[in-house]
């Protein structure tokens, strides 16, 4: 895998759980650890998670790659979609385990860029994952209410109006 990381750093892996990779990712996090890794431009996903679980439970496969891998290497830049958004509640998502690793990931970023379409502008949903005071770039595909846009500017978010044209 190291090899792989150098020769193509944005490769995207499949990463498994279990007994059987402990080694691997204990050897990538010495690698990284040493200067020899840079994880910024990968790509990972699991291959499975248990339904209900929470990314905090020690059965859960995100709190298995977490405690094995992900809490320590680089993540550089987090891209993200959200589900909803208003000024009093931030950047939403209907889902805790989706809220979860979204906080996790924006966390251990250096640069949050966030995806919003017209469309999620005063969608609340239960769980807030960021807010203006997290990110730093904003991609939509309309111009923001003044109110957002200002807030915007206060925060010193960068907002990007992709033209459909």
């Amino acid at each position: 895998l190291a090899a792989k990381v150098v020769e193509k750093p944005d490769c995207v892996l499949g990463l498994a759980t279990g007994s059987t990779p402990i080694g691997t990712y204990q050897n990538l996090v010495k690698k990284y650890e040493q200067g020899d890794l840079d994880f910024s431009s990968l790509t990972t996903f699991n291959l499975d998670e248990y339904l209900g679980l929470t990314p905090d439970h020690p059965q859960s496969y995100r709190y298995f790659m977490n405690t094995n891998l992900f809490n320590s290497i680089n993540i550089d830049t987090a891209v993200m979609a959200t589900s909803g958004f208003s000024l009093k509640h931030g950047f939403t998502s209907g889902s805790f385990t989706e809220h979860e690793l979204k906080r996790s990931v924006i966390t251990k970023a250096e640069k949050v860029i966030m995806l919003m379409d017209a469309g999620k502008m005063q969608r609340n949903l239960p769980f807030t994952f960021a807010t203006l005071n997290d990110i730093d770039i904003l991609i939509t595909d309309k111009p923001l209410p003044p109110d957002v846009a200002e807030k915007c500017r206060q925060c010193n978010v960068k907002v990007i109006v992709a033209d459909a044209e």
